[in-house]
């Protein structure tokens, strides 16, 4: 077996031609933000996920993501209105360029948690999120001795009905396909990220920064605020997996009941990369701005992924090939049932 790198084609130069993917063992639809899809403004810098995976066999990813994409996006019919949509994903998966997929690769529900991070007061039902806020100002500070005080836990109660809501959406587009009711969905969590005032260029960001300035906390508990975020939005996540990782029960637990999705597989992120620093204003170590890794900080990312990826793909095609192999060999069997019964007509 021999070292592949990942083949990421975009789905709009996918959906309008024909594309031969037999060669590929592995053929995945990717869905998601910017960890698979573009981290900065700077083009020759910029890397993602799925550009530093590398598989024992031959793989094709459908890249449907985009950057700033939300949870929200993902999961809703395109509107003209929102440009971060596309018919693309659902196209290919239950639509008119419907085909069997390997697995489904999703990169979701970090960017409608930053979204919400930066709802004021006053401002709650007026964003595209349509969600309360998620931080308190001041004069609301509760008496915790931990940062825990600064979060709005009937927001944040809320804020998961949303997210579960549209991962439910996404699940619902899964059994809407014709050849891919079953197939694996497969997501990763995301990691520590600090608030810094460290954007992608062009005006875009930083995220975290100007949610924690806007609430005026304090900067030494920026770092904390943001890892039980991180935490928190991971605990969610993880309920939705029927066997989530181990590490999974150090999490803090989600305010509501969620029921877990039928083969939805997350894989186990948090801790891997070395934090910024809150003075940090450019790339570090594992962190190219705020919110996004370096090519190396990825390629620790991508390297947790694809053992999941390839041992839930693998299960899929071998349960794939029992099938059929079962059809095949069913088939004579029904052949002479079929002519048994065509004789014993004649004969009546």
């Amino acid at each position: 077996m021999g070292d592949n790198n990942l083949k990421v084609i975009q789905a709009d130069q996918f959906y309008n031609q024909i594309t031969d993917l037999s060669p590929y063992q592995f053929q995945l639809l990717a869905q998601g933000d910017s960890w698979f899809s573009m981290s900065t403004a700077n083009i020759p810098a910029s890397s993602n996920m799925l550009l530093n995976m590398t598989f024992t066999k031959m793989a094709v990813a459908i890249d449907c993501a985009y950057p700033g994409r939300t949870l929200k996006q993902m999961a809703e019919l395109p509107k003209i209105a929102d440009w971060r949509q596309s018919p693309y994903f659902r196209g290919l998966l239950f639509g008119p360029r419907e085909q069997w997929w390997s697995a489904l690769l999703l990169s979701g529900g970090g960017n409608d948690m930053i979204d919400a991070l930066q709802v004021l007061p006053g401002d709650e039902h007026s964003t595209t999120l349509c969600v309360d806020r998620l931080l308190r100002m001041p004069d609301e500070w509760g008496a915790q001795s931990d940062v825990t005080k600064y979060i709005m836990e009937d927001g944040w109660m809320k804020f998961v009905q949303y997210l579960i809501s549209h991962y439910c959406a996404i699940d619902q587009a899964r059994l809407a396909s014709k050849y891919n009711k079953d197939v694996p969905i497969i997501t990763h969590l995301y990691d520590y990220a600090t608030p810094r005032n460290s954007g992608a260029g062009l005006g875009v960001g930083p995220w975290l920064y100007k949610a924690v300035q806007s609430y005026h906390i304090p900067v030494e508990d920026w770092k904390a605020l943001s890892t039980e975020f991180m935490r928190r939005l991971a605990g969610v996540i993880c309920a939705l997996d029927k066997n989530p990782p181990q590490q999974a029960s150090t999490l803090p637990p989600p305010p509501i009941a969620i029921t877990p999705l039928d083969n939805f597989h997350v894989v186990w992120t948090l801790g891997t990369l070395s934090p910024a620093d809150t003075t940090d204003t450019g790339p570090t170590q594992d962190w190219y701005n705020e919110i996004h890794p370096t090519k190396a900080g990825y390629q620790e990312l991508a390297n947790l992924m694809v053992p999941v990826i390839e041992s839930v793909c693998n299960s899929r095609h071998a349960l794939a090939n029992n099938l059929l192999t079962m059809s095949t060999k069913a088939a004579p069997a029904r052949n002479l049932l079929r002519k048994t019964t065509a004789a014993k007509r004649k004969v009546a």
